[in-house]
């Protein structure tokens, strides 16, 4: 009986650890994660030239961002903070 009563007290310890753990992963990615700056990144790896354009749309069905960029032979492009 102590077994099954050790086994049941560790089982929810790691249901509770588990359910916290999604807590801080949860807080994280929606408020953490919004407040930091958009940036990204994009490169040309082959010999011609390509048109892209990027935007992004918030929950709302707004754009938030909206530009397009010409890539030519092995150019880099980078947007946000330095």
């Amino acid at each position: 009986m102590k077994t099954v009563h050790k086994a049941l007290i560790s089982i929810a310890v790691i249901m509770l650890a588990a359910r916290i753990g999604g807590l801080v992963i949860l807080v994280e990615i929606c408020i953490v994660s919004p407040l930091e700056p958009l940036r990204f990144g994009l490169r040309n790896c082959d010999e011609e030239e390509h048109n892209v354009t990027v935007e992004i749309i918030d929950f709302n069905g707004n754009s938030i961002f909206d530009e397009s960029y010409t890539l030519t032979s092995e150019e880099d492009v980078e947007f946000g903070p330095t």
